[in-house]
């Protein structure tokens, strides 16, 4: 079996045709002069006997030796899938849904989504606590690590989180940092617990989480320090009074 040449494809005249077969069933590496340039193709027999030509690139842009391994390389293709062209354009398809899945989930899915989904969640149940917890996400992760924060959520690590939280504790803020890595443990929780728990709400679903990056960090309990409030004589007072007026086992048990 001949081989095509550089010198055959310098001398090669416009509309000629030059071939080298790979052997029989394993198609043909083909080069033809046209009016750009020469350009290579890949030729194979589907089963019911006809022939099909892919053009795989021009000589200006692939060297003959590179030319000749991607037809080799279809050729192999060839042989697995009979019908080449077909299964090109369904792996393309393919990639294009794969493609615009992940650009879907990136968008939707993120590490900043989660978080909204959470606050929100707070806030339409009225926790005092929400507008505390949205200051808190905005600033030490929105502001300070946007990388992160447009990423995916499940791809987030401990080590992504550990960070984030490092910053704070560098910063001298223990106590911030122990309360938003309790944020985010509660935030990653409600994630996951949405395919099983109806009363998460839709913007905590489909972030294909698969483990809370979270749990794995450090308690920060030494930043954890105990309130020094007490209740006054006059508020201890009230207190009972109003416990005392509590019936049942309830009443009992605050008493």
């Amino acid at each position: 079996m001949s081989r095509i040449t550089d010198k055959q494809l310098s001398h090669l005249k416009t509309s000629a045709w030059i071939s080298e077969s790979f052997g029989k069933g394993h198609g043909t590496f083909l080069a033809r002069k046209t009016g750009d340039g020469v350009q290579f193709y890949f030729r194979y027999t589907l089963l019911n006997g006809k022939r099909d030509t892919i053009k795989i690139g021009s000589y200006s842009q692939l060297s003959l030796k590179a030319g000749r391994e991607e037809c080799q390389r279809l050729s192999t293709l060839h042989r697995q899938h009979p019908n080449l062209r077909a299964w090109q354009e369904e792996e393309a398809h393919r990639e294009q849904e794969l493609l615009r899945q992940e650009q879907k989930e990136r968008k939707y899915a993120t590490f900043a989504a989660l978080l909204d989904g959470y606050v929100s969640w707070l806030e339409q149940k009225e926790k005092a606590s929400a507008k505390q917890v949205r200051g808190a996400i905005k600033r030490h992760i929105l502001e300070p690590w946007p990388e992160l924060a447009s990423s995916k959520a499940n791809s987030l690590t401990k080590r992504d989180l550990s960070r984030i939280i490092s910053r704070l504790i560098e910063a001298g803020k223990g106590r911030e940092a122990a309360k938003l890595r309790a944020y985010l443990r509660a935030a990653f929780s409600a994630a996951m617990r949405s395919d099983s728990d109806p009363t998460v709400p839709t913007a905590l679903h489909d972030f294909n989480l698969s483990a809370n990056p979270a749990l794995d960090i450090s308690s920060l309990s030494q930043f954890s320090r105990a309130r020094e409030t007490v209740l006054t004589l006059p508020e201890l007072q009230k207190l009972w009074a109003r416990l005392r007026n509590l019936s049942g086992a309830t009443g009992c048990a605050l008493r």
